[in-house]
């Protein structure tokens, strides 16, 4: 065990194939609640997404330049997967992009890389033992995984030396080349069928595998399991939830994750650890093998025992039963001296309850406590279905009377009847929970989907994800320049900068709303003022896309409960509702510029000039305004053509630009005009006087560098406010336009020398 105190500011980092997909999150719970235990930050990098028609999306490379980059201490990666997914040659070449990062991987050995993986091998030789030693089945098909992938491998193996062990042949026609998806169950069945292949039972790689066998054999009206057996392997959630209850091989997935912390820690302190951990798998045997739970057997059969046990020896004895049905890593598991406690007192209620006939439903009481008790550490109430069966079996042992054992034994079936309407309302509770968290899921997303403005969808996520349960969030996307063609996979390179669109941190009461203004380097992943170095925490590290186009990432902060699903929900409305604001801001952004010079037309000035003026008055600053006109453009027009004249507009759009400063406003606002506009603090002296100093530097740059037969010439208008000034926009702009039109008369007065006659062809 490591110690916590030589952990708290580490910074491990997961690479992790698909969140949501449950073999991979009960791998994940595990590492993140044995990190949560000892004060590590997580960071999990997502490399896929998966949209609503299944079609995956992936960032393996964006995911490697951001774990390359990051300062994480460690990594675990999930080789499996990965694998599994795209190849163990490209897992291969993958994981070397993370060399010099301190990394263990999950499940399928790569290279050099420390390892945790599941003895693959005992437990498919167990089922097939079941098979045909306990249900008399000799016909065993095997949907394989895909070849090359070391846990199938190792699992055909397995199938093969189970055969051999019951005397019975391989047969290459029994075996179905699969891919651990669910559709190659399905299509497993299909060949069986469409070949005339007997068999009648069907040994799965994975879970997924048997449930898409089962929903094939379903279809085809074959009962499951007296017509054809089936088991899978993993024992994800849905195992025992399926109909009918999937008999399978439970990995120790949450521990095979806490081992991987573990042990990449022990790698960042070069402490001695497992190179190769191999942990047991055991099988699990329910309904679609043809067995009945213990608990449906137990209540026909009744007490048999012969051997009298004592208390002692029964209380070891269902101790041991139980540790199959708890978490011991979890948090809430009350430690192993506490646990033999509790089935002590409650072998002592039953006693109690026997013998006291005056005083009931102590027993009872007791079983509904611990049903409280262990429902986060456990499986609850698989747990007191198998103690109180279990204590059937030893109620001969317990009482000697007739009539004490009849009334222990309906004592007992009382319980199971207690257990299982348990089960029931907490089905349906958890139910109502996850359909109202889903409505909320689904209000969030509708509320980011129709808005259209970013400030909008800012202030969506920002009242919404808190009450989701998201007690952080950094949503960032990726800094370049406006020339700069939109990142894609064809052309993806690491940006060096990102802008935070919207930020907080609810346990700091810190808000970062900054209009997209705060830049930072990609690298850090959360800006500098975000989380202390020291903030432990699990984060979810998410790529934001739209189609093939990458616009930047988000990263959640992990609840503990919260279902994994969400994230990718969100994260694929945010990419939807991100892209449609770039896309409103552009046409927007179109629809305020003058085709001509780029520079902003009329409606463009009036929201820009607006905007300024009411900033200005907050900030007590005055507004200097300059209306423009070009000199004798119907001249140039007459003389050489209207597609000269749009030259000199767009010559006098760029002097103007060289003019004034970048963060002024300037706009061509119809024909010839332009107007600039332009905020100061009257801290800078003559400042009319040098912008016109400017204009006559620039004109006469522009006429030099063109050479063109006339020169560019512009009349200007200014006027300023003062400090108290009440006048409006539009106030200045007549009163500059006056002033330039006065400017222009004087101009045509002094005039002497006519502009150079058009040439002739």
């Amino acid at each position: 065990m490591v110690e916590q105190t030589d952990t708290k500011s580490m910074k491990i980092g997961v690479l992790i194939d698909c969140l949501h997909e449950s073999y991979q999150s009960t791998i994940w719970s595990g590492i993140e609640t044995r990190a949560r235990e000892m004060n590590i930050q997580l960071v999990s990098y997502v490399a896929t997404s998966q949209d609503r028609t299944s079609h995956f999306h992936v960032h393996y490379n964006i995911i490697a330049d951001f774990v390359s980059n990051s300062d994480i201490d460690g990594l675990i990666a999930f080789s499996g997967p990965i694998s599994e997914h795209h190849g163990v040659e490209f897992a291969s070449n993958y994981l070397q992009h993370f060399a010099h990062i301190p990394t263990v991987c999950i499940s399928a050995p790569i290279g050099e890389f420390p390892c945790v993986v599941v003895d693959n091998q005992q437990g498919i030789i167990d089922l097939i033992d079941h098979f045909v030693q306990l249900h008399n089945l000799n016909n065993v098909a095997f949907v394989s995984g895909p070849a090359g992938h070391s846990e199938a491998d190792e699992r055909l193996e397995a199938y093969k030396k189970g055969l051999e062990n019951n005397h019975l042949p391989f047969r290459k026609e029994l075996v179905f080349a699969g891919d651990f998806s669910k559709g190659c169950g399905n299509r497993a069945v299909r060949h069986f069928m469409e070949h005339d292949i007997s068999f009648d039972a069907v040994l799965c790689v994975n879970d997924k595998a048997a449930f898409g066998v089962i929903e094939e054999l379903k279809k085809l009206k074959r009962h499951i399991p007296t017509e054809v057996a089936v088991t899978g392997f993993d024992d994800v959630t849905e195992a025992s939830l399926s109909l009918p209850a999937l008999t399978t091989v439970r990995q120790p997935l949450k521990e095979m994750g806490a081992r991987a912390l573990e042990n990449v820690i022990r790698l960042i302190q070069k402490a001695p650890f497992e190179h190769f951990t191999k942990l047991a798998a055991i099988p699990v045997y329910r309904r679609s093998c043809g067995c009945f739970t213990d608990v449906i057997r137990a209540s026909a059969a009744g007490p048999r025992q012969t051997t009298r046990f004592s208390k002692h020896e029964i209380i070891d004895m269902i101790t041991q039963n139980a540790r199959v049905f708890f978490d011991s890593t979890h948090p809430s598991y009350p430690g192993d001296k506490k646990v033999r406690q509790y089935f002590t007192d409650l072998l002592d209620s039953l006693v109690w309850d026997v013998n006291k006939a005056s005083i009931r439903e102590i027993f009872l009481n007791e079983v509904d406590m611990l049903l409280f008790k262990f429902e986060e550490c456990a499986d609850n109430v698989g747990l007191m279905n198998s103690l109180v069966t279990d204590i059937t079996g030893f109620l001969p042992s317990l009482f000697t009377k007739s009539g004490q054992l009849a009334t222990g034994t309906a004592i007992l079936q009382q319980a199971h009847t207690l257990i299982r309407e348990h089960r029931l309302n907490s089905a349906q509770t958890s139910f109502l929970q996850d359909t109202l968290f889903q409505l909320m899921i689904r209000e969030t997303s509708q509320s980011m989907i129709t808005t259209f403005e970013q400030r909008k969808l800012l202030q969506a996520i920002s009242s919404s994800f808190p009450q989701l349960n998201i007690n952080s969030l950094v949503f960032a996307v990726y800094e370049k320049r406006r020339d700069e063609a939109p990142l894609t996979t064809d052309n993806w390179h690491f940006p060096e900068m990102s802008r935070l669109l919207l930020g907080y941190d609810k346990k700091r009461d810190v808000l970062n709303y900054p209009r997209g203004n705060k830049k930072f380097l990609s690298k850090d992943l959360f800006p500098p003022d975000m989380y202390e170095d020291e903030s432990s925490g699990s984060f979810v590290f998410m790529p934001l896309f739209f189609e093939d186009e990458h616009l930047g990432y988000a990263i959640f902060e992990y609840t503990s409960g919260i279902p994994l699903f969400m994230y990718e929900e969100l994260r694929l409305h945010m990419s939807s509702a991100l892209k449609s604001s770039f896309l409103m801001k552009e046409l927007r952004i179109q629809s305020m510029l003058d085709e001509l010079t780029g520079l902003h037309n009329r409606r463009g000035f009036m929201m820009e000039g607006t905007r300024m003026f009411r900033m200005r008055k907050k900030g007590e600053q005055r507004i200097m305004m300059f209306y423009a006109d070009m000199d004798d453009l119907k001249v140039i027009n007459d003389n050489y053509g209207h597609e000269e004249g749009d030259v000199a507009i767009s010559g006098a759009a760029s002097v103007l630009r060289q003019t004034f400063r970048e963060e002024d406003l300037v706009a061509r606002i119809g024909g010839d005009e332009f107007i600039a506009m332009l905020v100061w603090d009257n801290s800078t002296s003559n400042l009319e006087a040098r912008i016109m100093d400017r204009l006559r530097v620039s004109l006469n740059a522009y006429n030099q560098i063109m050479e063109k037969p006339y020169d560019l010439s512009i009349s200007m208008g200014v006027t300023s406010t003062g400090l108290h000034d009440n006048r409006s926009l539009e106030d200045l702009m007549r009163e500059a336009d006056d002033r330039l039109m006065a400017k222009k008369r004087e101009k045509k007065k002094g005039r002497t020398t006519p502009l150079p006659p058009a040439p002739t062809a």
